[in-house]
C-alpha cells in the first residue's frame, strides 16, 4: 500500500505419487502505490502422472505505474537431463533426487538471510 516498493514471490512444489497441490496467489498493487514492482511465479515439479498440481497465480492491479510479472509452469522431470544423468550411470532413483534437490536449491538460494539459507539447504541435503 506504499509506492516504490518491491515484492518477489517464488512457490515451489514438488507432486509425488498420488500428492495434491493447490496454489492460488494474489498480489494486489493498490492505487497509492505508485512506481512498485512485483513478480510472482510458480513452478511445479510433478513425478508421477496420478499427482495434481492447480495452479493460479493472479495480479490485481490498481495503478498504471508499476512492473509486475506472473507465471508459472507445471511439468515432470525434463527427460534430456533424466537422459544425461541416467547415462552417467546413476540410477533412476538417485537421477530423480538429484532433479528435485537441484529444483529446489534454485530458490533457496535466493534466501537473503545466510543462516536461514544454511539450515535450508541442510535439510533439503537430508531429504
Amino acid at each position: 500500500n506504499q509506492p516504490r516498493t518491491t515484492c518477489k514471490q517464488v512457490f515451489q512444489s514438488v507432486a509425488a505419487k498420488d500428492s495434491k497441490y493447490d496454489f492460488a496467489g494474489v498480489v494486489r498493487i493498490e492505487p497509492n502505490a505508485e512506481g512498485s514492482d512485483s513478480a510472482q511465479l510458480s513452478q511445479n515439479l510433478m513425478l508421477h502422472d496420478s499427482a495434481v498440481v492447480n495452479t493460479r497465480p493472479q495480479m490485481e492491479i490498481f495503478n498504471e505505474d508499476v512492473k509486475a510479472s506472473h507465471g508459472a509452469t507445471t511439468g515432470g522431470p525434463a527427460p534430456e537431463a533424466m537422459f544425461y544423468l541416467q547415462a552417467r550411470g546413476l540410477g533412476r532413483e538417485t537421477a530423480t533426487k538429484l532433479y528435485v534437490n537441484s529444483f529446489v536449491s534454485a530458490a533457496l538460494l535466493d534466501i537473503e538471510d545466510p543462516a536461514l539459507r544454511r539450515r535450508a539447504m541442510k535439510w533439503l541435503q537430508s531429504l
